[in-house]
């Protein structure tokens, strides 16, 4: 039933008669919205409708020139997180090829290739998601895990390395932990 909603909404704002750049823009800032619903949907549980509003808002901005690799990394990462690491790889492939410099499609292709056991492409991958954020301490963490299975001691001490001076810079410089950190000191 919501899918049929949906569905409708949608049709009804896509054949408006709008002038072509608020049509676009009503319908880029609809596909916002199903990303945002999809996450909430992801923290209530609901896998159906969850899995069903990520793809609406790929169809949506497939049809509609406005394609971003937003839906994409949010069904992967969801996939991931259901262990469905196959049916997340394509659509992590295809938000990295809509930005080659997403840190965050990056990060997420490497988490999958690493569960599906292919180690260097996830190395690879995760090699650029450090390069793109320079400040995510995450990829650091991961090539870390790589190289040790792999026995590479000397470039898994220092992804450990980085990892640590990234968490460590992180903690002090988020606000809502400086908040909490002075609301228990008074």
């Amino acid at each position: 039933m919501f899918e049929a909603f949906l569905t409708a909404a949608i049709r009804a704002l896509a054949s408006a008669t709008w002038p072509e750049p608020r049509r676009l823009a009503v319908l880029d800032r609809m596909d916002d919205d199903l990303d945002q619903l999809g996450l909430t949907l992801e923290e209530v549980g609901d896998e159906k409708t969850t899995v069903a509003t990520y793809r609406k808002a790929i169809e949506v901005g497939a049809a509609e020139r406005t394609a971003r690799e937003m839906p994409y990394i949010y069904l992967g990462r969801f996939y991931y997180r259901l262990n469905r690491f196959d049916e997340g790889l394509a659509l992590l492939e295809k938000a990295v090829a809509m930005n080659p410099g997403s840190a965050e499609a990056l990060l997420e292709l490497g988490k999958t290739l690493h569960a599906l056991k292919r180690d260097s492409e996830a190395a690879a991958a995760l090699e650029r998601s450090a390069a793109a954020d320079a400040r995510n301490p995450e990829p650091h963490y991961l090539l870390f895990r790589i190289f040790e299975s792999e026995g590479r001691e000397q470039p898994a001490q220092g992804e450990l390395k980085r990892f640590q001076e990234l968490h460590r810079q992180k903690q002090t410089t988020d606000p809502a932990r400086r908040r909490l950190q002075s609301a228990s000191a008074q």
